[in-house]
């Protein structure tokens, strides 16, 4: 496997490029440009590190968090930055701090999606 090496003026450029295109809104299907940027990461692996309360569609939760969980370069999961949780399911009581769930990006924000059960 090669590697590739950066200066760190190269490495600022392709970080500033690859901001740039994840920020650009998505067109919707009469062509007109979205209000939020393309990025979707889809599901991922994360824990509550704020309990995460019962919500309603109509009134969503927004007071959680979670840390998330991804895989580096070498194939090993690793934490990732801590992101305000949504949830709009009715829960007989909040998920407590270090609950495993799974979080989904909907429209420019993390959502609840899953959770353990223990």
């Amino acid at each position: 496997m090669a590697h590739a090496r950066f200066s760190a003026r190269a490495g600022q450029r392709i970080k500033t490029a690859v901001q740039r295109i994840e920020g650009l809104p998505v067109a919707d299907a009469s062509g007109r440009a979205s209000a939020r940027p393309a990025y979707n990461p889809g599901n991922q692996r994360a824990r509550v590190t704020v309990a995460i309360p019962s919500g309603t569609w109509d009134v969503p939760s927004s007071t959680g968090k979670v840390r998330l969980r991804f895989k580096d370069t070498a194939g090993a999961w690793v934490d990732g930055p801590e992101v305000q949780c949504f949830n709009d399911m009715t829960m007989p009581a909040p998920l407590p701090v270090n609950r495993v769930v799974k979080v989904s990006w909907i429209a420019g924000d993390y959502w609840l999606v899953s959770a353990s059960c223990s």
